[in-house]
C-alpha cells in the first residue's frame, strides 16, 4: 500500500512484494561477487550457504509456532512486552480456546502497562458479565465510557447492563 492504512508503518504483510525485488537484487550482486572472486569463490559459496542453513532453521523453528495461536502469541507478547495487539490477541484466543480465565488473567495483566485503553475494560466488563457478576461488569463499563466517551458499543454494553439491573432512567441518558 502507497497510503498506511493503520498505525502500523511497517508490517510484514507489507512486504511480501518488495522482499521479491531485494532477493533478486541479492541475487545479482552475488552472482557478480562470485563471477569477479576468482579463488575465493569457494569460501563465498560455503559462507552464502551457512546464511541459507541458518535461515532455513529459523524459518522451520518459526512455523511450529504458527501451529498454534495460543503459542504464537505467548511468543509475541515475550518478544515485544510494549506490544498491545499481542498481548489482545492472546488473550482472544484463550477465550476462543474456552478460557476465560486465562483470558482474563492477561487482560488484567495489560491494565497496568495499558490503563488508558478502553477496549481493556469493555473486555473485562463483558466476561464480568458474561459470569453474572453485573456490579462488576457496570464498573468496567463506567470506566471504558470514561477513557472512550461516545463509543457506540462501550454505551451499548453500559446501557443494556442498566437496563438489566432496573435502572432505565440511566440506560435511557446513553
Amino acid at each position: 500500500n502507497l497510503i498506511p492504512l493503520t498505525a502500523r508503518l511497517v508490517a510484514e504483510q507489507r512486504l511480501y512484494v518488495p522482499s521479491a525485488g531485494v532477493a533478486l537484487l541479492l541475487g545479482g550482486a552475488f552472482a557478480e561477487v562470485y563471477r569477479r572472486s576468482g579463488a575465493y569463490g569457494k569460501y563465498l559459496g560455503a559462507a552464502l550457504a551457512a546464511l541459507l542453513l541458518f535461515f532455513g532453521y529459523k524459518i522451520v523453528s518459526r512455523n511450529a509456532l504458527w501451529s498454534n495461536e495460543l503459542l504464537l502469541w505467548a511468543q509475541a507478547v515475550r518478544e515485544n512486552p510494549s506490544n498491545m495487539r499481542a498481548y489482545d490477541n492472546l488473550a482472544s484466543s484463550f477465550m476462543r480456546a474456552g478460557d476465560y480465565e486465562g483470558a482474563e488473567r492477561i487482560y488484567r495483566k495489560m491494565l497496568p502497562r495499558f490503563s488508558g485503553e478502553s477496549s481493556i475494560y469493555t473486555n473485562l466488563g463483558v466476561m464480568a458479565q458474561a459470569r453474572g457478576d453485573t456490579k462488576s461488569a457496570i464498573g468496567l463499563f463506567e470506566e471504558a465510557a470514561r477513557l472512550a466517551p461516545g463509543n457506540a458499543d462501550i454505551c451499548m454494553n453500559l446501557g443494556s447492563m442498566y437496563f438489566l439491573t432496573g435502572n432505565r432512567e440511566k440506560a435511557r441518558e446513553l
